[in-house]
């Protein structure tokens, strides 16, 4: 079920601040220009029969004059109005305002037909009138969340692991496993947008990103072992409960982690991860194709993907024309150099082929949604070649109550829907750690 389309005040920040203030010095001034305007108005010469009488036929264009400055005039009322408006939403654009207090109104009185038909208009009437405004602050402070993430490493069994880190370190925990072929460098842009009231974690896993890549008779480059891996870092870092961003293959990892540990799960945030079977999207005919019958020429299909040329169009595939500038060449460049630096190839070949593993998990994975019924988000990229829209509609079979947002995205929609996804993240966890505040201690 999408939820209601009731919208949190935006602060105002700082630019925002001066822009209301020139809007009111603006009609100030219109306040004092408009009377100077009608003072020039030559009245000896438009009334030829005294004063309120008809005009003067020798200046046709008086009636024109005189409506500019009869509307002109309303200007200045008007200007302060929507300004006072703008300050009491403590909005700085007077049609999202409005549009807000519309939707808030509306939603209000909502009534449900259908699957929450009514609703889900007022979230998508919200949602477009966000994208007319992608530069807001979503923030719940006075200003930005833009606090330094820090870049940090610990052992977790003997192997260096990086991570990255955001935000006070007694505030709730978010926990985001990263994705194939990419690493902690996903979540670099989002870590500050919530790091004013969350604490955000992010991993690299072994073999990816800047942590170590140890050998095969090491580390076990399997599913298994990064769910087992995820499970110790979580330890050794002291996390006792935590909300979960799953996304790609994270997301496998993430559910695992759920599995063993429900109670500490305080929410789930999905973001194309996919764990319907039925709903996988065509991309997955290779692999598939590997899976039921592997073949040393499906095997050297795969060792073609692992390539720059293959990461580029994991990232930037199936997404529509006007999206593909918004995606940094960072994220292929970047980890194919780290693969070629570190030797990883062959390693990434494996987990690829491992992954048919992970079918026989998902059953598990929805039986966990259906008996705890997390409080779940789900954010999703349509346009995508392994997730198609669809698996993200397939999570309401079990979880009927989720919250479902579909953006004009793709799988990396991090890269180009960051404000978007960080506005729906920010109103839900703060539904979902107000609602425990009373009788939970946030621990880390």
């Amino acid at each position: 079920m999408v939820d209601d389309a009731r919208v949190s005040a935006v602060p105002l920040d700082g630019w925002s601040k001066w822009g209301l203030m020139a809007q009111l010095l603006l009609a100030v001034v219109l306040f004092a220009a408009v009377p100077y305007a009608m003072s020039m108005v030559p009245f000896e010469r438009i009334y030829v029969d005294g004063p309120y009488k008809a005009p003067h036929r020798e200046d046709p264009m008086f009636p024109v004059r005189w409506w500019l400055i009869a509307i002109g005039s309303w200007v200045p009322f008007l200007s302060m109005l929507f300004a006072i408006l703008a300050w009491r939403k403590r909005h700085t654009h007077l049609g999202l305002a409005l549009l807000q207090a519309w939707t808030e109104r509306a939603a209000a009185h909502a009534r449900p037909k259908g699957p929450q038909a009514t609703r889900r208009k007022l979230s998508a009437r919200w949602s477009r009138a966000s994208d007319v405004m992608p530069s807001l602050s979503m923030t719940s402070g006075g200003g930005t969340s833009m606090l330094a993430v820090q870049h940090k490493t610990v052992d977790v069994d003997g192997l260096e692991i990086f991570y990255r880190e955001a935000g006070p370190e007694d505030a709730p925990v978010v926990l985001l496993p990263h994705g194939y072929p990419c690493s902690s460098f996903q979540f670099r842009n989002l870590l500050p947008e919530l790091s004013d009231s969350w604490r955000l974690i992010a991993p690299d896993a072994p073999g990816f990103g800047y942590s170590a890549t140890p050998s095969p008779r090491r580390f076990s480059y399997t599913f298994d072992g990064y769910a087992r891996f995820l499970e110790r870092f979580v330890e050794t870092l002291g996390l006792t409960r935590y909300a979960l961003y799953l996304h790609d293959y994270g997301s496998q990892f993430g559910f695992r982690l759920a599995l063993r540990a429900p109670e500490r799960v305080a929410a789930l945030i999905i973001q194309n991860g996919d764990i319907y079977e039925d709903q996988f999207g065509p991309k997955y005919r290779m692999l598939k194709e590997q899976w039921a019958n592997p073949t040393p020429e499906g095997l050297r299909k795969l060792v073609a993907a692992v390539s720059e040329e293959g990461f580029k169009d994991e990232f930037i595939g199936e997404i529509p024309e006007h999206l593909v500038d918004r995606i940094s060449p960072d994220l292929w460049t970047l980890h194919w150099a780290l693969v070629q630096r570190f030797d990883r190839r062959m390693n990434l070949v494996h987990l690829l082929e491992d992954q048919r593993t992970t079918l026989a998990w998902m059953p598990r994975y929805q039986a966990y949604l259906r008996e705890h019924r997390p409080p779940t988000l789900v954010l999703w990229g349509p346009h995508d070649g392994y997730m198609p829209e669809g698996a993200g509609h397939a999570y309401l079979r079990d979880v009927t109550d989720a919250e479902l947002h579909m953006l004009d995205a793709g799988h990396w929609a991090l890269e180009t829907h960051l404000n978007e996804i960080a506005f729906h993240m920010r109103r839900f966890l703060q539904r979902v750690h107000l609602s425990h505040a009373a009788s939970t201690t946030w621990v880390t």
